[in-house]
């Protein structure tokens, strides 16, 4: 998992038998020191060999933890939770928090800690660095689809991220062999768990999906505890695959995750139905219910919100607050929707549908259908015409209306 300020959803967002594990908690954590708060404090910090909260991770997990912070001039910018929540206690939690001062998110993350911390053997050198580059050119990936979406050049053609996936396969495709993967060590399995569910985020229904379940499964062959981490992953690539039957079975058989109440589907239309479709969701009966929304003749705005997101939240927030607002956004004939490569957050569709009835917040059935809403931001607002993407906004500032008002009356 990886925590990017403002927080994007969760995608976050956001996931000790065997020979090769490293014992759980084999280093004392030191007293913290005051926190860092660049990356010059950071680096210097560890290139002066003094103990720091870090020293309790792994060395493989501490690497990938240096990675992932970043900070910018209003601070903490982001930070990598996954090796944290995989491999710490809760008092070395606290103090690498405190060290990052980043304290605030400890009660979201100590949730987390199920089961004793997952500290296995490093990957091979090739493993990390191979998942190191999937890595880059994932954000090089995003970068140019954001910049091609917003000039309208890929959007209204392009789904997900295939370039990703594309790139995945050529870094790991020959390592996912079913009748070779019992010969990885447990430290790669791992590290081709991460690469596979990276892939898969942005191409929840692809075979990355898949290779997830495989490996998944070759560590629970193997005894490894996987609730630090590799459940939550493996269920929100479920999810956000639609792929509700097999979430339903993979969280009954898992007690800490039983609980959730994975909603039923109800598909009227069936797998013949061609046009473009969205669920409904029934919070009394934890139903999704399939149901046809044709684009529209003329102009149509489609808003894409997520949960976790306070610029999500706002923009929400602005829309419930405005009947003026309401009124020009229904004028072009609005449409809320969940983003199409996510989970589908039952909570937040039930909570403003039930306050706001006349605009309700449907999910996408699949991306293939709601081509060209392929959100690299949340919110992201896209005015059609016809069926076409001909402008979108993405994002919402202290001038979100002004903005939004603006890409609207463009199109007349």
């Amino acid at each position: 998992m990886s925590l990017n300020f403002p927080a994007r959803h969760l995608l976050f967002c956001l996931c000790c038998q065997l020979a090769g594990y490293i014992s759980a908690e084999p280093v004392v954590t030191p007293p913290a020191p005051l926190a860092v708060y660049t990356q010059e404090a950071l680096r210097a910090t560890i290139a002066s060999g003094k103990p720091t909260p870090l020293d309790a991770l792994t060395p493989y997990g501490k690497r990938e933890v240096i990675r992932k912070i970043r900070w910018n001039e209003n601070g903490l910018a982001g930070f990598g939770s996954t090796p944290l929540v995989r491999e710490l206690g809760h008092g070395q939690l606290a103090a690498v928090l405190s060290f990052l001062g980043a304290s605030e998110y400890l009660p979201m993350l100590e949730k987390k800690l199920v089961g004793p911390p997952l500290r296995l053997s490093a990957p091979s050198s090739q493993t990390e660095l191979d998942l190191q580059r999937l890595r880059e050119f994932a954000e090089a990936d995003a970068t140019r689809r954001a910049a091609a979406s917003a000039s309208i050049s890929v959007s209204a053609t392009e789904i997900g991220a295939p370039a990703v996936l594309q790139r995945y396969y050529q870094l790991f495709g020959n390592r996912l062999n079913p009748a070779t993967l019992s010969n990885e060590p447990s430290g790669n399995l791992v590290a081709l768990f991460d690469a596979a569910s990276l892939a898969a985020n942005d191409n929840p229904a692809s075979s990355a999906t898949d290779d997830m379940l495989r490996l998944h499964h070759e560590l629970t062959a193997r005894a490894i505890d996987t609730r630090r981490t590799l459940d939550d992953a493996m269920l929100y690539a479920l999810l956000a695959a639609h792929r509700f039957a097999k979430a339903q079975a993979f969280a009954a058989m898992r007690p800490y995750l039983a609980e959730m109440a994975i909603p039923q589907v109800v598909d009227s239309l069936g797998p013949a139905f061609a046009g473009r479709s969205a669920f409904a969701y029934d919070a009394k009966h934890n139903t999704l219910t399939r149901v046809a929304m044709p684009s529209r003749p003329g102009t149509e705005l489609v808003m894409v919100v997520g949960a976790g997101c306070h610029n999500s939240a706002n923009a929400l927030q602005a829309l419930q607050a405005d009947p003026e607002l309401q009124g020009r956004l229904q004028h072009v004939h609005l449409v809320l929707v969940t983003a199409t490569n996510a989970p589908i957050d039952t909570r937040l569709i039930s909570e403003w549908n039930a306050a706001n009835p006349s605009m309700p917040i449907h999910a996408p059935y699949s991306a293939t259908q709601w081509k060209g809403i392929d959100a690299t931001g949340i919110p992201s607002f896209y005015l059609l015409r016809n069926g076409k993407v001909v402008d979108q906004l993405t994002g919402w500032s202290d001038n979100g209306k002004a903005d939004l008002l603006k890409l609207i009356d463009a199109a007349k």
